[in-house]
């Protein structure tokens, strides 16, 4: 039987993480596996492909201080160095190749309420998460 895309991304996955560690692994073995997100206006069309060659391990979320405009979170491995949107998760700058730039995109829509809850829950008293929720 076949692995279809909703497979291979399992956002069902998303709800029941509780660290920034446990989202990088999701998104890598989604940037791992062979689904291609194209998007039409508004609409998000996934398709399986082809597996891209070598593994990419080590990836990093980072998430940015409150003080960029606009807020962004950063994806950082090999062959992804670039930055996004906190509001609707669209690339703002960086270097990635289109396929890994739309499917960050369209994970980042479903992991977008579930990765801030983990991050505000990992700030420290001192320094309170702020608005970037709210961005």
């Amino acid at each position: 039987m076949a692995r279809g895309p909703q497979q291979a991304l399992r956002l069902d996955l998303l709800p029941g993480f509780s660290r920034i560690e446990a989202f990088e692994e999701h998104l890598a073995a989604a940037l791992n596996s062979g689904v291609c997100v194209y998007f039409d206006e508004a609409e998000a069309l996934l398709l399986s492909g082809r597996a891209p060659d070598g593994i990419l391990s080590g990836l990093r979320i980072v998430l940015g201080p409150e003080a960029q405009v606009p807020a962004r979170f950063h994806i950082l491995g090999p062959g992804v160095d670039a930055s996004f949107a906190f509001a609707d998760g669209s690339f703002l700058a960086g270097e990635a190749d289109r396929r890994r730039i739309d499917l960050i995109r369209y994970w980042y829509q479903h992991a977008k309420p579930h990765l801030i809850q983990v991050w505000k829950a990992g700030r420290s008293p001192s320094r309170p998460a702020g608005s970037i929720g709210a961005a």
